[in-house]
């Protein structure tokens, strides 16, 4: 999704919702036009907006003690906004999270994920 279809996807739902709430939107505004002002400002606000959550955490649990292969499966333990709850997720050695973008087709091609890590994982004592 685009920052213009966003805004405009915004401003369809604000207008049809805005009788909810006992709100009349103005006539002469009802209509979503991207060349004013105040469109210009939404399409931008949507963009910022669509930069802000195009990229999700991944929490992945990681087969005990093979931190390279992937024989027995893996288990995709959630989908989070921030790095943060990732982590939070994460309770074994071996459970991985790493940033991707949303969108992305990956295939089968091996990837460079920088990102990603393992946030329990110790070096023995």
């Amino acid at each position: 999704m685009k920052a213009l279809e966003l805004a405009t996807l915004f401003h369809e739902i604000y207008e049809r919702r805005a009788p909810e709430f006992g709100y009349e939107t103005r006539k002469e505004t009802r209509a979503f036009d991207p060349s004013t002002a105040n469109g210009r400002l939404m399409v931008a606000v949507c963009g910022d907006v669509l930069d802000q959550i195009s990229q999700v955490w991944l929490t992945i649990r990681m087969p005990e003690g093979e931190i390279a292969g992937y024989e027995d499966g893996v288990e995709i333990m959630g989908v989070f906004f921030t790095e943060e709850d990732a982590v939070k997720a994460a309770t074994r050695p071996y459970d991985v999270i790493g940033a991707v973008q949303i969108g992305e087709n990956y295939g089968e091609a091996t990837i460079n994920w920088p990102s990603m890590r393992y946030p329990n994982l110790r070096a023995p004592q």
